[in-house]
């Protein structure tokens, strides 16, 4: 239980408003701590704090601005270090490992200037249902031509209805068509 009043914690906050929490502490004869409790619930936040909360995000702000800068500019000389290791290599593994290297420092410095670091294409989707149709036909063509046997080519002629050599479910596939083909298994002699 308090001993202040709601008036008392009241005067207390607008204290802290005008002359910042130390000051208000002393004079109401609290803690500082008391006094910004009271203001966090009053829901007051002083206006010296928050300039001051301001000020050091700007600074923060310009620091790491900063400090990015320096960092893309040692990307970039990373980068262009590998490289030059990479023509003065004495074997082919060498110069691999400072290519990769530079590619690396490169993508890094892309990415810190805001650049794309990756390959982007665009696919037309009707160009490319046109090819899986054309390779669909080839393939129910080259599955056609291995498993028609002279008498069912007669039977074709003839009218009459033959099996599919593919058969049912439940059979090994025959390697063209992997799931849309199936072969009779072939028993092993005992």
């Amino acid at each position: 239980m308090s001993n202040y009043t709601d008036t008392q914690k009241a005067e207390a906050v607008d204290l802290y408003v005008e002359v910042g929490t130390a000051e208000a502490a002393e004079q109401v004869g609290v803690s500082g701590r008391t006094i910004l409790r009271w203001a966090k619930d009053a829901g007051v936040v002083s206006q010296d704090r928050i300039q001051k909360t301001e000020a050091a995000r700007e600074v923060l702000q310009a620091t790491q601005a900063e400090q990015r800068q320096e960092l893309r500019g040692l990307l970039l000389e990373a980068g262009i270090h590998h490289v030059r290791r990479s023509v003065a290599a004495d074997t082919g593994r060498d110069a691999q490992a400072f290519m990769i290297g530079a590619g690396i420092g490169i993508d890094k410095y892309r990415l810190e200037m805001g650049e794309a670091t990756g390959r982007t294409e665009t696919l037309d989707l009707a160009a490319a249902e046109s090819r899986i149709d054309q390779e669909i036909q080839r393939l129910s063509a080259e599955h056609d031509a291995r498993h028609t046997l002279p008498a069912q080519r007669q039977a074709e002629n003839l009218g009459r209805v033959t099996p599919d050599p593919c058969g049912p479910v439940g059979l090994r596939s025959c390697g063209v068509r992997q799931r849309l083909c199936r072969l009779p298994r072939r028993r092993s002699p005992r």
